[in-house]
């Protein structure tokens, strides 16, 4: 996790995972549906996890709205905003984040899975033979 990045609680990091500085994990933290009702007095919804897959890299002050999940595999952009799902290997950004691309073909993903699920050594890379 890099310097100056805020996660909120409930947060799940997989393996392999970089989150590079000024990252945010922020937001769905008050309700503002009540009329009537100032927001700082409507209280607060219940938790919600957010799920970072393995092998993610997110990107430079990205802001991943709180209860999103990112794929295994995928890279959020410098500076993106999620604010929703983030399907397996893609490589997401922008304002709101949208699917530029994808890292892997299916074939591709499905050997990069098979190394994911191997038990390392510890500070082994999987991928590389020693």
């Amino acid at each position: 996790m890099g310097p100056y990045s805020v996660l909120s609680p409930q947060v799940h990091i997989g393996h392999y995972s970089s989150l590079s500085a000024y990252v945010a994990i922020v937001g769905r933290d008050h309700h503002c549906e009540e009329p009537g009702t100032p927001i700082v007095f409507s209280g607060r919804p219940p938790s919600c996890v957010t799920h970072i897959g393995a092998d993610v890299l997110v990107g430079h002050g990205a802001i991943l709205i709180r209860g999103v999940t990112i794929g295994n595999g995928a890279i959020v952009g410098a500076g993106a905003v999620v604010t929703h799902d983030v399907p397996p290997y893609a490589i997401v950004g922008g304002v709101p984040a949208r699917v530029l691309r994808y890292r892997f073909d299916e074939r591709e993903q499905i050997i990069h899975e098979a190394m994911l699920a191997q038990p390392t050594r510890r500070g082994a890379h999987p991928g590389r033979p020693r």
